[in-house]
């Protein structure tokens, strides 16, 4: 059986995984584009998963314009 401290920690590896293909995906994917930028914050939504994780919404999608040298996600979504 698990520990309490070792399935929080299988599921955050989980929804890190879930964010690294999601970024992975933002690329080219206008759904995936569109995760990043829906205010939607129940479980398995991007804003959820950044909180699971500890992670700043904003800076991730600051990231995201940076890393793909394009606005399609932080522009549109402070709109």
């Amino acid at each position: 059986m698990l520990s309490r401290d070792r399935l929080e920690k299988a599921c955050k590896r989980l929804w890190h995984a879930v964010l690294e293909q999601a970024i992975k995906d933002a690329r080219w994917d206008v759904t995936a584009q569109a995760w990043f930028r829906s205010k939607d914050q129940g479980t398995g939504s991007f804003l959820w998963i950044c909180a699971v994780l500890d992670l700043s919404p904003e800076f991730i999608r600051r990231l995201l314009v940076i890393k793909y040298n394009e606005e399609v996600i932080y522009e549109t979504y402070r709109h």
